[in-house]
């Protein structure tokens, strides 16, 4: 089990006869875009499918858990972006979706220049490849989305 990531155009389904509405985001690939962080296809999408271990460890590591998991219920540990802006956890709801800004792609940014690993660290290449995963894209959609949208079911 673990988490369907995705950064892009915010989009819904509703399914009438369910009563069910669902929030996402619309899939897209990009030249230049990096693989996907979990290696499995070599696909240059926007969308990722780590276990949800595999995301909070990497959240853990790279000091981004309040950006992913800060709930409004839990006051003090809300992710405060450059701007002093108060956000929820982009994981608070799940499944779920929010709002993508330029505090995050700050966030994203300053964890991926000061990430260095730890001596005979042996998973460079995953975390590193889930922080580019998160620059490009979340760039990507604050430049092409009228509704930038980290979604995850």
């Amino acid at each position: 089990m673990g988490f369907n990531l995705g950064i892009g155009e915010f989009s819904y389904c509703v399914e009438y006869d369910e009563r069910y509405v669902s929030v996402s985001c619309e899939s897209h690939s990009a030249k230049g875009a990096p693989l996907d962080p979990t290696g499995t296809d070599g696909s240059r999408g926007n969308w990722n499918y780590p276990s949800y271990t595999q995301w909070r460890d990497f959240s853990r590591k790279v000091g981004l858990e309040a950006l992913f998991y800060a709930q409004t219920t839990r006051g003090p540990d809300r992710f405060v972006g450059e701007s002093g802006g108060w956000h929820d956890g982009l994981l608070s709801l799940h499944p779920g979706a929010q709002p993508l800004t330029a505090d995050h792609l700050a966030a994203f940014r300053h964890a991926r220049e000061r990430w260095t690993p730890a001596p005979g660290d042996d998973g460079v290449c995953w975390v590193l490849r889930r922080l580019d995963w998160l620059c490009f894209w979340t760039e990507w959609a604050l430049k092409n989305c009228k509704h930038p949208t980290f979604a995850n079911s």
